[in-house]
């Protein structure tokens, strides 16, 4: 193994005329930044902020498992269209912490997988509070998607009506496979989609132009909150792993 490079002096990513151009470690204030590593799975309650459920029909709670990194686990009902879902929240309200906006880019990435995934809708990423945003999709979004027609068909979508949202065909899902999944809105016209194997080779990806008539304009336009979910469309319950969700946006 290298040695690793040293900058006994530091790093920094602000400009040498800015008030912190002397700081010598890179300005934590330029981003927002939600990672969710999943080594604990702390559930939104009085006074407590974390992860806000809803579910139809009986769901198992989200849970960590004794996985490598951090993994968590919900789980639906057995019932057709059962579905167990989170936002980001303290107990019963939702937090909405991201906007995206033209000239400020953001990053978004997650490790996940569905156990049948020919029968496992789902919805990773950002959207409008919204109790369930697989079965009625939200106004506002930017994640990744199984949606309910084709739940093994895996999509990046991002925008602010279902009329004129854009969208990143990313393949197939299988059952009981981890993918990771990154999505990337460069500041300007474009949004950017990848999807990984668990080894880290890229499978696929795409982009598509979020502008219309000015940059960005075809992207949501109000605050989301961090959620996901899983919807089984048959009987029998089914699985949602997690091992991250990473989120990072210019400020």
């Amino acid at each position: 193994m290298p040695a690793p490079v040293r900058y006994p002096s530091g790093v920094t990513n602000r400009a040498a005329d800015h008030v912190l151009a002397s700081l010598p470690v890179p300005d934590p204030t330029k981003h927002i930044v939600f990672h969710e590593d999943f080594l604990k799975a702390t559930i939104a309650a009085s006074g407590v902020t974390g992860w806000h459920a809803d579910a139809t029909g009986t769901a198992v709670a989200l849970a960590v498992t004794d996985a490598n990194g951090g993994v968590a686990t919900t789980e639906t009902g057995s019932s057709a269209n059962d579905s167990s879902n989170y936002q980001w929240g303290t107990n019963t309200t939702v937090h909405e912490p991201f906007k995206l906006q033209a000239g400020k880019k953001c990053w978004m990435r997650v490790r996940m997988k569905t156990e049948d995934a020919d029968k496992d809708a789902f919805h990773v990423g950002m959207h409008i509070a919204a109790d369930d945003a697989t079965a009625t999709e939200p106004s506002d979004q930017f994640m990744f998607r199984g949606a309910l027609a084709t739940p093994d068909t895996l999509q990046f979508v991002a925008g602010k009506t279902a009329s004129t949202e854009v969208s990143i065909a990313l393949g197939t899902m299988a059952d009981d496979t981890w993918v990771i999944l990154t999505a990337y809105y460069d500041g300007a016209n474009k949004v950017y989609a990848w999807r990984e194997s668990a080894d880290g080779t890229i499978t696929a990806s795409g982009s598509a132009s979020v502008t219309s008539s000015t940059a960005g304009d075809l992207l949501p336009d109000t605050e989301m909150t961090v959620g996901f979910g899983i919807e089984c469309t048959d009987t029998g319950a089914d699985i949602l792993s997690l091992d991250y969700i990473t989120i990072i946006a210019e400020r």
